[in-house]
């Protein structure tokens, strides 16, 4: 017996399905699709499907990307495994087409132009230089008697920088490991004397 078809019945309903010839049965329609009968089968609004034989509906990781089938189309004019929303492409529509970038919970939003990002990144670039000019202004002015206190502050910083470099389990070259080693030993005294 052919996809779609059961022995012993002439014609699946649309609310059941078959999708291998050896299935000896008509398999209800599952709540996450929608079922023409036979092998017609796709996913609703928020659902993905692997392939044309599978059964497994899986919710896609953002649902608004995921169209599914439309419902009161011929299904053998669209893609059974559901159809992705502008922007979205691949299983479970999980990953933005070109020119889209990631947004927010596994959205996809359209690129900003060229113009925009730089606008972007030079604001950035200007609140992350003001804010660490302030930052050194206000360490000096608390500490103008001593700059001492502030110089080792910031190699305080740096070695405990230098010791979470070293927790990371890369394969570095021994060198670079001596060196992290010898770092280690004055950060951890560092950290003892200034916390």
């Amino acid at each position: 017996c052919g996809n779609g078809a059961v022995q012993g019945e002439a014609n699946a309903d649309s609310q059941n399905y078959t999708l291998q010839s050896d299935d000896h049965e008509c398999r209800q329609c599952p709540a996450q699709a929608y079922c023409w009968g036979g092998n017609q089968i796709g996913p609703q609004q928020g659902y993905w499907r692997m392939n044309q034989l599978s059964n497994q509906f899986i919710k896609c990781l953002y649902t608004a990307a995921c169209l599914g089938v439309k419902p009161f189309v011929d299904p053998k004019q669209q893609d059974m495994r559901g159809h992705c929303d502008n922007g979205y492409q691949g299983r479970l529509c999980a990953d933005c087409e070109k020119e889209w970038s990631r947004g927010f919970q596994y959205s996809c939003q359209r690129c900003p132009s060229v113009v925009g990002n730089l606008i972007k990144i030079g604001f950035i670039l200007v609140v992350s230089v003001g804010f660490v000019y302030v930052l050194i202004k206000a360490s000096i002015f608390s500490a103008r008697k001593s700059l001492i206190g502030v110089y080792l502050r910031i190699f305080a910083n740096y070695l405990q920088l230098v010791m979470l470099t070293v927790s990371f389990d890369l394969s570095w070259p021994q060198m670079v490991r001596n060196f992290f080693d010898f770092q280690e030993r004055l950060g951890g005294f560092s950290e003892q004397i200034f916390s």
